[in-house]
């Protein structure tokens, strides 16, 4: 910029410094004097004051403040979920509304495309907005879970390096590291799916999307992600896989194993400071197991035994205090145990080297306000009456019909660990029961069977599929996507017939037509 005389020059600089005033003026947060809460210490709940100042709790302050009435409210940090996959997703406006309506302040995506976990980054970093870490594409075999879920066939690449990264062996993963590293992940993401049949499966196209790392990779990728100080968590099914992440020294166990653990497994993770992350609710398929509550149930109780830390994860769209409240059915934990867990352990899980998860002076001024005390009902959870996020104060409103939790998500446990009849009664009761709490569009029974296909639980894609062309009988589309599932699982007739209904509805859908002759040709 070119100035004409110095008086100009002086009158500019004059300029930014009264609008830098006024933009800090505009932008500081009023301090706020915190009256009348029972705030949680980390065991009760304990009468006190605190003044929230420049975002951080304080015992004191000498300044102007506005008096805040917590109206005898129980007073807890903000909720973590260390397993998310709904945010990222290129909606984080959207997305971070959903979560803060919850109470969920802080949580961590371990598989999301690298393309938009980095936009999404930056939006978690401003100070009202919902807090998130993000692993980028997890590491995997090729034709490895969760290849099937972003590929629609087994030749198809369109994502690898964005969604996911394909190694195997040494050499492939020296070459791919850099490009890792490049997207700059906030942590690395391993695949194990049970690992002991790993040689015999690696190639076999039956196993495509069930299967994962070559087990001797894993020690070589912790060692390359320690190095970099990343930390390392991986998915796991078996015991084996278990066995295996814990021998390697990753830092995160992202499921619980879904076969029985044996006591040394869990004092070996507790030795190396393996933090388990829960994900009862998780969408994982679960075939053989009779009594998945109670496989987790006892391997809870060993890891607890052994003095694992245990941090509170989803993996679907219920949330997190609906996890809490699952594992509470276990009795292996007690409600101030899960509180815990959930305000404090999970979130400095997540955010290791923030002050959050307790109060105390220079904390961060985070915290919501219950209208009941948590530890006599963990319902109380969800009674939120004030939230205060980096200190600044704003109350819950009522969701938004499309901000709606969505009923697909939800049935998601029912329908892997109880079956097809149970999902779909937990579903009508839902809709009875709860029609204003939940999102029961066209869009998320369907979302829910397209997620089961790549999974191979056609069977129970195909109920689903069924049970929204009764919700919605006049929707060409939900008789068009049952019969893809039913032509894919060799239900000709059935396929056929779902095809025609779609035609009569919308006789121009091109596309069903298509299918529908080359169902006849076959």
């Amino acid at each position: 910029m070119n100035f004409n005389s110095q008086k100009q020059k002086m009158v500019f600089w004059l300029m930014v410094t009264i609008l830098a005033v006024v933009s800090s003026a505009v932008f500081a947060q009023p301090a706020m004097h915190l009256v009348n809460g029972n705030w949680y210490d980390g065991e009760r709940f304990v009468q006190r004051d605190y003044y929230a100042v420049d975002g951080l709790l304080q015992e004191s302050y000498g300044g102007h403040s506005t008096t805040v009435d917590l109206g005898g409210g129980w007073v807890v940090p903000g909720y973590g979920d260390a397993h998310t996959h709904g945010v990222g997703n290129g909606s984080f406006g959207h997305e971070s509304n959903q979560f803060l309506q919850a109470g969920i302040f802080y949580v961590a995506n371990p598989n999301s495309l690298a393309s938009t976990s980095a936009p999404a980054r930056e939006e978690a970093a401003a100070q009202a907005n919902l807090d998130a870490r993000f692993a980028n594409g997890g590491l995997t075999s090729p034709g490895g879970h969760p290849v099937q879920i972003f590929e629609g066939n087994a030749d198809s690449h369109d994502q690898e390096g964005n969604a996911y990264h394909t190694i195997d062996s040494p050499e492939s993963l020296e070459r791919i590291w850099p490009a890792i590293l490049s997207d700059k992940p906030d942590f690395v993401k391993v695949y194990l799916e049970e690992s002991e049949h790993h040689a015999d499966r690696r190639d076999d196209p039956a196993y495509y999307g069930k299967r994962g790392l070559d087990p001797e990779l894993i020690p070589l990728i912790v060692q390359r992600a320690h190095a970099e100080g990343l930390r390392v968590a991986a998915h796991i099914t078996s015991r084996h896989d278990f066995r295996v992440a814990v021998a390697a020294g990753v830092d995160e166990i992202a499921h619980l194993p879904l076969e029985a653990l044996e006591a040394e497994d869990a004092r070996e993770a507790a030795a190396k400071g393996i933090v388990q992350v829960t994900t009862v609710l998780s969408h994982r398929p679960t075939d053989g197991i009779e009594d998945l509550d109670g496989l987790h149930r006892g391997n809870l109780a060993l890891l607890k035994e052994a003095g694992v830390r245990i941090a509170l994860g989803t993996d679907s769209q219920a949330t997190v205090v609906d996890e809490a409240q699952k594992i509470g059915t276990f009795g292996v934990f007690s409600r101030d145990e899960l509180l815990r867990m959930l305000v404090d352990d999970t979130p400095k899980w997540i955010f290791p080297d923030r002050q959050i998860g307790q109060f105390r002076a220079g904390a961060e001024a985070s915290f919501l306000v219950l209208g009941s005390n948590p530890m006599e009902d963990l319902t109380a959870l969800k009674d939120i009456v004030m939230q205060v996020k980096s200190g600044i104060q704003y109350s819950p409103q009522a969701l938004a019909k499309e901000d709606r939790p969505g009923v697909g998500q939800q049935l998601v446990h029912a329908l892997t660990s109880k079956g097809l009849e149970a999902a779909v009664e937990q579903y009508h009761r839902m809709r009875t029961e709860e029609p204003d709490s939940w999102d029961f569009s066209e869009g998320q029974l369907e979302a829910l069977a397209n997620a089961l296909i790549p999974h191979g639980m056609v069977s129970e894609a195909i109920g689903i599929f069924q049970l929204n062309c009764k919700q919605f009988p006049s929707s060409a589309m939900a008789w068009h996507n049952l019969g893809s599932a039913q032509a894919k699982s060799g239900d000709k007739e059935g396929a056929e017939d779902s095809f025609n209904r779609a035609l009569a509805l919308d006789p121009n859908m091109k596309n069903v037509n298509e299918e529908l002759t080359e169902l006849k040709n076959h």
